[in-house]
């Protein structure tokens, strides 16, 4: 969405399609989205596209063979798989990256292939849903913080961290 930030004044002032909001300070944790909103990251942060699929319902049984307990689970390779079970038993698993500004056309048979290397037993398994989200990394894959103005903080580049702000 648009936004304007003319916030070098306290209170700090946000308008958006929808409203305005003023606060004290403002807190910018737009990750692979802050493109022309503060233009002073750009350099230090790369959007790319990650990629999520859930299976059909696997039923206890099945789900409780992929993942014994309710957790979790991310690897440590550079392009990350990570997965987890829905409260109705799907698996969940986000895996592959890319770096353009369009999503692959089949979404499914694009995590499908990571999937299957970690989940052979799924290759026979219906993809319910499959979706796309625009992220951003740095060069060090760890979240950056910083000031850029008497009101103004930046968050970016949560490279696929879970982020609180608080």
């Amino acid at each position: 969405r648009k936004c304007a930030l003319p916030i070098y004044s306290s209170p700090a002032t946000v308008k958006t399609e929808k409203g305005i909001v003023t606060a004290n300070q403002v807190v910018l944790a737009c990750n692979g989205y802050l493109g022309a909103l503060e233009r002073k990251v750009n350099g230090y942060i790369m959007p790319i596209n990650n990629f999520i699929i859930a299976t059909e319902p696997l039923g206890e049984e099945g789900a409780k063979a992929l993942i014994r307990d309710n957790i979790a689970i991310a690897d440590s390779k550079f392009v990350i798989d990570y997965y987890r079970l829905s409260a109705d038993g799907r698996l969940l698993f986000g895996g592959g990256e890319n770096y353009s500004s369009t999503f692959p056309s089949d979404i499914a048979a694009f995590v499908k292939k990571p999937m299957h290397r970690v989940f052979p037993q799924l290759k026979d398994k219906r993809i319910d849903s499959a979706w796309a989200l625009t992220l951003a990394i740095t060069f060090k894959r760890l979240p950056q913080f910083g000031r850029v103005g008497p009101h103004r903080f930046l968050c970016p580049g949560s490279s696929g961290q879970c982020i609180k702000v608080l």
